[in-house]
């Protein structure tokens, strides 16, 4: 008997005792970070501490190398303090939404909470506020909904996108917009089911190298998750789709220029080529899915802009590289379908900061989130950061700019018709537009440090005409208007739609990113 019990005894503590190690280690790892301020702003009455630390654990809970059990924490308390009042509830909802997407057995419950807050922002919305919420509840109700069908509970699934639904005809939404995110959440949810079996047959036999392989190339290429592939990778593997997944972890920001191009041509070759397709639901390891393809289709481009970035000569490796980058982006644009995860129409609105993924979109210099915002750090050099958002049409870009140090100019090219146009911001004099010729200048003093600059970009397209209007704190800095033919192209990024940001030795923070569309629509593509 006594033998028994010892025996159940030791399975016990050989089976759990890693699981609560690891559960001490990232309690341990908060309060070495966090655990004194979260102490002191937990004794205080008032929630305005509380919104400001859930923001700040949320911007943490964002960093690429977080360990799942700190990231569940980190989640957990920001969604605590960010519900003391209302202004943390946009906090509360996207550290569940982060929790459901990066820690698989939290999900159905994460969704759930998020659900809860977006219907309360909802119902308190007015005016032009209520279609963002709207969008934002739709969103967490369809993450809901595919949770709900991965637990085998289609009748609730089914409730859940059917609610999604009505809110989005109430607010005006595109229809279509409903499968599609749903059909991206189910897809989604379904590749998380996978990775875990996977990362459950590894764990069983580390030895397993078939079932090692397997495992990174569904991160790798599947979920575009390099970072995460890294981890179970074996440089010794022949295989030509992993000899670059240590480098890939790295990202293009922090690439040589020779390799670069390798990488480029290594994710086209995963993609399947620029002129190669596949069928939805191939075996990732044999051929990608459409959105996979695209994802690898859009990091071959991120690290084509990488090497024309730092090889600025004009020579016949550059002009290569052009073609390939053109050649890469006509591939991508037919994957665009499948990677459109929403549609913005004329009259509505998108916070790009809440699309903001900075293991895709930053290709130059350093990027990191900060407790306001998206922050760049581009002492010396370009940072560049290419938005998902590809407006077609007329539209307005809002934006609230705070500059900690003042450099040569902070870049935006924005799409206008079929060309795009380089607005300077900040620079020693005034503001600037690029376009054919000398472009139009803007006085409007030097730029101050530590000032934050509320910034308008209204793009205005009307058949072979534009115009583009800047305001600075309220007041029009610049107008330019004239033919389509006339506004400059990009010979480093040719074809590409999306917007870009790029601060120019120096350092800014973005603490609002936001698109009207005033005409046509916007696509984000993710």
């Amino acid at each position: 008997m006594n033998a028994a019990r010892t025996a159940v005894v030791v399975v016990f503590f050989v089976v759990f005792r890693p699981a609560v190690a690891a559960a001490e280690d990232a309690e341990q790892a908060f309060q070495a970070q966090f655990g004194e301020e979260y102490k002191r702003v937990k004794a205080t009455p008032l929630p305005q501490d509380d919104v400001a630390l859930a923001a700040k654990l949320l911007a943490a809970a964002k960093a690429d190398d977080v360990a799942p059990g700190l990231l569940a924490i980190l989640c957990e308390r920001a969604y605590e303090l960010g519900l003391k009042h209302p202004t943390g509830w946009d906090a509360a909802a996207e550290a569940m939404a982060i929790l459901a997407e990066r820690v698989p057995q939290k999900k159905a419950e994460a969704w759930t909470k998020a659900v809860d807050i977006r219907q309360k922002q909802y119902a308190l919305a007015k005016g032009a506020d209520r279609a963002a919420a709207g969008d934002a509840l739709v969103e967490a109700l369809l993450g809901a909904a595919a949770a709900r069908k991965e637990a085998a509970d289609p009748a609730q699934a089914d409730a859940l996108t059917k609610r999604a639904a009505a809110i989005a005809k109430l607010v005006g939404a595109d229809p279509g917009d409903i499968q599609r995110q749903f059909d991206r959440s189910a897809d989604r949810a379904r590749l998380l089911t996978r990775v875990a079996e996977a990362k459950a047959r590894v764990q069983a036999n580390r030895q397993d190298a078939a079932a090692r392989k397997e495992l990174v190339a569904l991160l790798l290429i599947e979920a575009d998750d390099p970072a995460q592939a890294a981890q179970y990778h074996e440089e010794s593997w022949p295989e030509p789709r992993f000899k670059y997944v240590r480098q890939a972890a790295v990202g293009p920001a922090k690439t040589s220029e020779p390799s670069a191009l390798e990488m480029a041509n290594w994710y086209e070759s995963l993609a399947g080529g620029v002129a190669a397709g596949s069928a939805a639901g191939a075996n990732p390891v044999e051929a990608p899915s459409p959105a996979a393809r695209g994802a690898m289709l859009n990091r071959a481009r991120n690290y084509y802009w990488r090497y024309l970035e730092l090889h600025r000569r004009v020579d016949l490796d550059r002009t290569r590289a052009v073609g390939r980058l053109s050649a890469a982006e006509e591939a991508w644009r037919k994957q665009v379908p499948a990677l459109a995860a929403r549609t913005v129409a004329a009259g509505r609105s998108v916070d790009l900061l809440k699309w903001v993924d900075l293991k895709r979109d930053a290709t130059i210099g350093t990027w990191e989130w900060q407790d306001a915002g998206l922050a760049s750090s581009a002492a010396g050099r370009d940072d560049t950061f290419l938005t998902c958002c590809a407006p077609d049409g007329s539209y307005t870009l809002s934006m609230k700019v705070l500059l900690n140090t003042v450099g040569e100019c902070v870049s935006v090219y924005l799409p206008v018709g079929n060309s795009r146009v380089q607005a300077a911001l900040f620079f020693e004099k005034g503001v600037a537009v690029k376009a054919a010729g000398p472009g139009v200048f803007g006085e409007t003093g030097p730029p101050v440090k530590g000032k934050e600059y509320a910034v308008d970009l209204k793009v205005t397209v009307d058949g072979n005409q534009a115009d583009i209007g800047i305001t600075l704190d309220g007041k029009l800095s610049l107008h330019w208007s004239g033919a389509l033919s006339a506004l400059m192209t990009d010979e480093d990024s040719p074809g590409i739609p999306c917007i870009r940001l790029s601060p120019r030795s120096c350092s800014v923070v973005f603490t609002r990113l936001r698109l009207d569309v005033v005409s046509g629509k916007a696509r984000l593509l993710r």
